[in-house]
């Protein structure tokens, strides 16, 4: 995708932290997501660092390059295994219907950080980062969450219809 599909501060954190989150799809499903931040450096305010971080989504390797450049970034494996969630009711019928049901599943996650020694609650963004498009044979829908500090994206979570062990009737999937 093009368009960055959040932009983050980080107001917790010393400095003035800011970024932008950008998702990869294939087929319409999210298989990378990466920020790109920016963040002050000791106490000079005139010195700032450009860095990134990249999570692959995908059931295979991935490799990403920028053009006219040798590959800068690759895996040899899959980036996350998704889990059935487990007691999740069965997929809803309607594209709607699922993703209420997604947004549901995604508010029965916690997350907790250590910062600076104290434990903290991390927030939830109950909108999407990005919706699968259409369904596709492994997965009939899916949706890419993330919890927060401030608007900085701490953790992915993906939530995924797909078929059960396989084959069969769909049963809700879950990645972090």
């Amino acid at each position: 995708k093009p368009q960055a599909v959040l932009h983050w501060s980080n107001p917790v954190r010393g400095g003035d932290t800011n970024g932008s989150v950008f998702v990869w799809t294939y087929d319409g499903r999210a298989e990378l997501v990466g920020t790109i931040f920016s963040h002050l450096v000791g106490d000079d305010p005139n010195l700032k660092v450009m860095a990134h971080s990249f999570q692959s989504l995908s059931a295979e390797p991935l490799a990403g390059n920028r053009p006219g450049k040798p590959s800068q970034w690759s895996l040899a494996e899959e980036g996350v295994v998704p889990k059935p969630i487990p007691g999740a009711p069965p997929p809803a019928k309607s594209r709607t219907g699922r993703l209420a049901q997604m947004r549901d599943l995604a508010r029965e996650f916690t997350v907790t950080t250590v910062l600076d020694g104290v434990e903290q609650d991390l927030r939830l963004l109950t909108q999407p980062l990005h919706r699968q498009e259409k369904p596709l044979e492994e997965v009939l829908d899916g949706a890419l969450f993330t919890f927060v500090t401030g608007t900085d994206p701490e953790l992915m979570l993906v939530i995924e219809s797909r078929p059960a062990g396989g084959a069969g009737e769909p049963v809700w999937h879950y990645a972090a």
